[in-house]
């Protein structure tokens, strides 16, 4: 649909602490807060979103249950690169937002805006949406200055593709879509 009061898919998360006997509803993301890109753009563009757990949830028996209810206009719903965890101070928070990839989409160079890169060795990994890693590589500490890579370098062809950072502030990953 193009008219953004027709989206009424909805996607809702449970968890179960008693192994599937009960479930509690998490929350629910319904309407225009599934969409991400615009109605009818035919673009993908992710979205993170996070909920917030009691902290009896956070346990080594608890299952997670996800449901979506379409619609007759609904279009594809994905869940990739769910976590689950708690937030331990600053430090906690921003490890989860260490990374900022631009310009995306890309038609060769981009930048990684890594935090921490300045002081500790970070671990860089590309992989493609299958998850096999087209680069990896621990670059040392460098300056505040972002680092640079060449999708034309990496023979990447057009696609989306997932940057993964991780050091001593914790781990990130973003999406980038190659272009030609």
């Amino acid at each position: 649909t193009t008219d953004l009061a027709n989206v009424t898919e909805k996607l809702e998360i449970f968890s179960s602490t008693d192994c599937g006997r009960t479930w509690q509803t998490r929350t629910t993301i319904s309407g225009q807060n599934l969409v991400t890109n615009g109605a009818s753009s035919g673009t993908f563009n992710w979205a993170v979103r996070n909920v917030a757990l009691p902290q009896g949830v956070l346990s080594d028996n608890v299952r997670f249950r996800f449901r979506f209810t379409s619609s007759e206009f609904s279009g594809d719903l994905f869940l990739d690169d769910i976590s689950i965890g708690v937030a331990l101070g600053v430090e906690g928070v921003a490890g989860s937002n260490i990374l900022s990839v631009h310009p995306n989409p890309t038609n060769d160079l981009f930048t990684l805006n890594i935090l921490g890169m300045d002081r500790s060795a970070t671990e860089v990994t590309i992989s493609d949406l299958r998850g096999a890693v087209v680069y990896q590589n621990l670059h040392a500490p460098a300056g505040e200055h972002g680092l640079q890579i060449s999708s034309k370098q990496l023979a990447l062809a057009e696609g989306m593709y997932v940057v993964r950072v991780s050091n001593e502030l914790g781990s990130s990953a973003q999406r980038i879509v190659v272009t030609r």
